[in-house]
């Protein structure tokens, strides 16, 4: 019965007292489709933390919109429909993207909602989620298909550099204790 819809995985939390200011923004601005801000990556390897800055103009190259950080209106997946059984991993990567090229009215609020933990199913499987998430790009027509190529090789070679400096800390890590 609620006017908005957000996603929260089963690790996922909402900053403290964050709802509150949602609440705040929905009722000052009632036409909003998605609101969106910034989230907290939590890696529980190395137990550090950093926070990613949402750009809604990025999402033609990566995913820039964190589906814990998102308050979507009911009206808004009334008319450009539910996620889709067709993707398995960028779902909601895909939603954002049929969102965008309806006109969806997407607002930036300038806070950390949520924290999430690294190690998801989509980061685990990161080479099947740049896939899905170049075929909703393409898909969609968010962007070309020389851009969509040249983002999936580039987002792909700095996960796979990242999971090797992680895998190392890891080692290291192990050798210490």
């Amino acid at each position: 019965k609620g006017k908005f819809i957000s996603i929260l995985n089963s690790d996922d939390i909402y900053e403290e007292k964050v709802l509150f200011g949602i609440l705040e923004y929905m009722r000052d601005s009632p036409n909003v489709d998605v609101f969106y801000g910034k989230v907290k990556y939590i890696d529980q390897i190395d137990n550090t933390s950093y926070m990613r800055i949402p750009n809604i103009s990025h999402m033609k190259y990566r995913m820039s919109l964190f589906h814990s950080s998102m308050f979507v209106s009911k009206s808004a997946y009334d008319s450009v429909g539910l996620y889709s059984e067709d993707y398995h991993l960028a779902m909601d990567s895909e939603w954002c993207h049929r969102a965008m090229r309806a006109g969806a009215n997407f607002v930036y609020i300038d806070k950390v909602i949520s924290s999430m933990a690294l190690g998801g199913r989509s980061d685990i499987n990161y080479v099947a989620s740049l896939r899905e998430y170049r075929k909703s790009v393409l898909d969609h027509n968010i962007a070309n298909v020389l851009l969509a190529n040249i983002s999936f090789i580039v987002i792909f070679l700095i996960k796979s550099i990242t999971r090797i400096r992680l895998i190392n800390r890891l080692k290291n890590f192990i050798l210490r204790s």
